[in-house]
C-alpha cells in the first residue's frame, strides 16, 4: 500500500492524494460523461476536489453551491460557477441558467443542499452522495421517480491512489490550488485546527512536521 511519487509529484501534492482520491472515486462511480452539467453542493475541501475531477473528466459547466462566499470565490478560482445558497434561491438559478443539472454531488450533507441537488437533476440525471451525514436525511423519492434519476453514495475509494497520483503528474488534477496555508507542527492549533473552524477562506492547511 505504498506508492512512490514520482519526480513531478510534490511532497504537498502528495499530501493531497488521499483527500483528492476521495472526490474522483466520486466523480469516476457516477455517470458523468464529457461536456454534461454538474452541480457541487459543498465547496469545503472535498467539494473543491470533486470540481476539479469533474472538471478533468469533460464537465462542460459545474456549479458550486455554498453559504460561505470566501469558500464560494475559491471555487469560482478552480473554474465552477458560484451559487450563494444563503443569499439566493440555488435551485431556482441553477435551473434557470442550465435548464437542468446531469449529476449532483452532494458534499455538505444537510437537508437543503439534499433537497436541492434532487431537484436541480434533469430526467435521467443523477444525485451522488459524498458527504458522511451523520443525521437521517429525507429524499424526494418522488422526484426521482418521475424523472426516473438515479440516487448513489460513495464511500472514500478503492485502489486508486496510482491513478490520482498519475493524474497529478499529469496536470491533469492542479491539486495545488487547494493549499490555502502551510504551517509549522508547532501552530497546528491556532493557525490550523483553529483557523480551519473560524475563517472559511481555507481549504487545506498543510503542517510541515520536520525541518
Amino acid at each position: 500500500m505504498v506508492h512512490p511519487l514520482p519526480d513531478k509529484v510534490s511532497f504537498e501534492e502528495g499530501a493531497l492524494v488521499e483527500p483528492t482520491a476521495v472526490a474522483f472515486h466520486a466523480v469516476r462511480h457516477s455517470k458523468l460523461k464529457v461536456g454534461q452539467k454538474v452541480a457541487v453542493y459543498g465547496a469545503g475541501p472535498i467539494g473543491l476536489l470533486t470540481i476539479l475531477s469533474a472538471k478533468a473528466a469533460g464537465a462542460s459547466t459545474i456549479y458550486a453551491v455554498d453559504v460561505f462566499e470566501e469558500r464560494l470565490n475559491l471555487a469560482a478560482k478552480l473554474g465552477a460557477i458560484p451559487v450563494n445558497s444563503a443569499k439566493v434561491n440555488a435551485t431556482e438559478v441553477i435551473l434557470e441558467q442550465s435548464g437542468g443539472i446531469d449529476v449532483a454531488y452532494e458534499a455538505a450533507g444537510v437537508q437543503p443542499t439534499m433537497d436541492s441537488a434532487v431537484a436541480v437533476v434533469k430526467k435521467g440525471g443523477e444525485v451522488v452522495v459524498i458527504a458522511a451525514i451523520p443525521n437521517p436525511l429525507q429524499v424526494n423519492f418522488f422526484d426521482l421517480l418521475v424523472k426516473e434519476a438515479n440516487l448513489t453514495a460513495t464511500l472514500a475509494y478503492r485502489h486508486i491512489f496510482p491513478e490520482v497520483i498519475s493524474l497529478i503528474a499529469e496536470g491533469a488534477l492542479d491539486v495545488k490550488q487547494v493549499i490555502t496555508k502551510k504551517i509549522k507542527l508547532d501552530n497546528i492549533v491556532e493557525e490550523g485546527l483553529e483557523l480551519l473552524m473560524s475563517d472559511k477562506s481555507h481549504a487545506k492547511i498543510l503542517v510541515e512536521i520536520g525541518g
